[in-house]
């Protein structure tokens, strides 16, 4: 044993491939696994939501650096995320502690510290960090002017989108601040981002530096609602504006605006206007465009379609009484689906022929969110409407008052893939219903399996329901283990290799143990391997490696895979095995 001890090599290996670790570091480690970012996630995640959940994230045990580097160095793939926690909340110590200079995440680090206005860790940082980074960006749009100077020698490739972001966000200050630095040519989207958001300061200060104004800037205005930065620019500017700011300014409800537009003869908008309008419910705006100019059929039509679909029955009603008022099929669908009653009978009352509106969509529409009572009144005025599509869209969202209010005149087929989706969605009173009706598709059981729902798999089994390998196969995959153990036992259909495939790829450990010791005896297949490093599946690879090392020959492959994808203990790992 002395020996064993003595051994340096030994020792390192056992050390860097147990499950072990200090037991004052236990806690944080526990809830870490729970909530840890692979490096992939810093690039795919929104900025403002990493910050949010590693602010959340309470840990006085990585307060110290000492601490944190301890716990970094028994679980090596915790580097980013104790490194990005310490960025969060602008602990320096651990920084400079656990980062390291070649991590390809740097420039995201950087980033997360400026958004949290750490100047210290964003200096530090600005040092290390050759990646591209979106800090001056960051800074600039959130005001963080003390972080400016820090971040400007090493953003000089993003200062243009810098200075963009804070005229966009009206911090004048920063705006002046890197117009000193600018070197290439004036970007019109100053312009348009500082209009949009009203900032008339920032409006008269890039006027000033001659930053050129496209229309895009007044319809930006317009659209907002700015009548005093809209009012600046058409003295300053001779540039005008398109249709695009009277339709954005009705869509909105700034009727100032538009009194502005039609007394300066600025524009006059489109039907997208009044659509807009309606749709958003704008009761003062609707009238004013309908007396400015009397809209065509083909514009009413739309508007109503709209107005009906968001429930704006006072707007319908306005719309209505216009000369010439006709609407679409799509108004009564969408106000069915939306249950809108009152809309319903306003339109239905004046159609000259309300059946030929009521389209088998419109029942749909209404059975898919469990409106009975508006399904029966469709079904009242047109009852010849077919209702197997209907049946189908209340069963998979388990309205079973709706399934049982409608007639029961559908096919056969119907039945069968209504009990599948039934049983997909895990509605078990929905597929205790349907067992009346008739037997169970294979479908149904497979389905139920797959989507973990053991409830409705006992019921469907005690009902005599047949399945195929799909059920297992999609248990297996999804990690549902009490279904696995259910349908072994209970079942003769038996798996094929997806079952042990999937649940290796997707990293369920404890169904690939259950499925060695009872389904495949001899082992699994040749691609478990490599589908489990490539997505980053430790702890699978280290059993299939361990207990299933005839089939586990495409190790050099599995290497290459969890190397392009970032998985590093994995590679670590996995070199070890390759060497050995």
């Amino acid at each position: 044993m002395t020996l064993v001890f003595a051994n340096c090599d030994l020792m390192h290996l056992t050390s860097q491939f147990q499950d072990g670790i200090y037991n004052t570091l236990l806690p944080v480690a526990s809830r870490i696994n729970t909530a840890v970012f692979a490096p992939n996630d810093f690039f795919r995640s929104k900025l403002s939501v990493l910050a949010q959940q590693l602010m959340a994230f309470a840990a006085t045990e990585l307060a110290a650096a000492e601490s944190a580097l301890r716990l970094v160095q028994c679980l090596p793939h915790l580097r980013t995320f104790v490194c990005a926690h310490a960025c969060c909340h602008g602990n320096l110590d651990v920084v400079a502690a656990v980062l390291d200079a070649t991590d390809r995440v740097l420039g995201r680090l950087l980033d997360l510290a400026t958004y949290c206005d750490y100047k210290p860790v964003v200096a530090y940082l600005c040092e290390r960090t050759p990646a591209p980074t979106q800090a001056l960006v960051v800074a600039s749009e959130l005001g963080h002017r003390a972080l400016i100077p820090l971040l400007l020698p090493h953003c000089t490739a993003t200062l243009s989108a810098a200075l963009d972001g804070a005229a966009g966000s009206g911090h004048l200050d920063i705006v002046s601040y890197l117009e000193q630095s600018r070197t290439g040519a004036r970007s019109c989207m100053a312009m348009v981002k500082a209009a949009a958001g009203g900032h008339l300061a920032v409006v008269r200060f890039l006027d000033g530096k001659a930053y050129p104004v496209t229309t895009d800037a007044i319809d930006a205005a317009a659209t907002n609602g700015h009548v005093a930065t809209l009012s600046y620019l058409y003295v300053a500017r001779t540039v005008g504006c398109s249709a695009r700011a009277f339709d954005g300014a009705a869509t909105n409800g700034h009727l100032p605006v538009l009194r502005f537009l039609i007394q300066h003869e600025l524009a006059r908008g489109t039907a997208l206007a009044l659509r807009g309008a309606a749709a958003a419910g704008h009761t003062a705006i609707v009238p004013f465009l309908c007396d400015l100019e009397t809209p065509s059929p083909a514009a009413l039509a739309d508007a109503i379609d709209y107005a009906a679909a968001n429930g704006h029955a006072t707007v319908v009603a306005m719309l209505l009484a216009q000369p010439g008022a006709v609407f679409t099929a799509a108004a009564i669908t969408e106000a069915a689906r939306h249950n809108h009653i009152a809309i319903l009978s306003m339109l239905l009352a004046v159609a000259e022929d309300p059946t030929s509106y009521i389209t088998e969509g419109a029942i749909v529409a209404a059975a898919s969110k469990g409106h009975t009572g508006t399904v029966q009144m469709l079904l009242d005025l047109a009852p010849h409407t077919s209702v197997d599509r209907a049946v189908l869209a209340a069963a998979q969202a388990g309205h079973l008052a709706t399934v049982v209010a409608l007639p029961p005149l559908v096919q056969a087929p119907t039945w069968a893939v209504a009990m599948e989706r039934a049983a997909a969605a895990g509605h078990e009173a929905m597929v205790t219903w349907l067992l009346k009706r008739g037997d169970a598709p294979a479908e149904a059981l497979d389905a139920a399996a797959t989507s973990g729902h053991l409830a409705i798999v006992r019921l469907l089994h005690a009902a005599g329901a047949p399945c195929t390998t799909k059920a297992l196969d999609g248990a297996a995959r999804h990690g549902h283990l009490s279904i696995v153990q259910f349908l072994v036992a209970e079942r003769y259909e038996g798996a094929t290799m997806e079952a042990w495939d999937g649940a290796a790829r997707r990293g369920h450990l404890n169904v690939l143990r259950y499925l060695h010791q009872h389904v495949f005896l001899t082992g699994g297949s040749f691609n478990a391997l490599p589908d489990a490093a490539r997505l980053g599946q430790t702890q699978v690879v280290r059993y299939l490696w361990a207990h299933d090392r005839v089939h586990a020959v495409h190790v050099e492959k599995a290497l290459a895979l969890a190397r392009n994808n970032g998985h590093d203990v994995l590679v670590a790992y996995l070199s070890q095995a390759v060497a050995h």
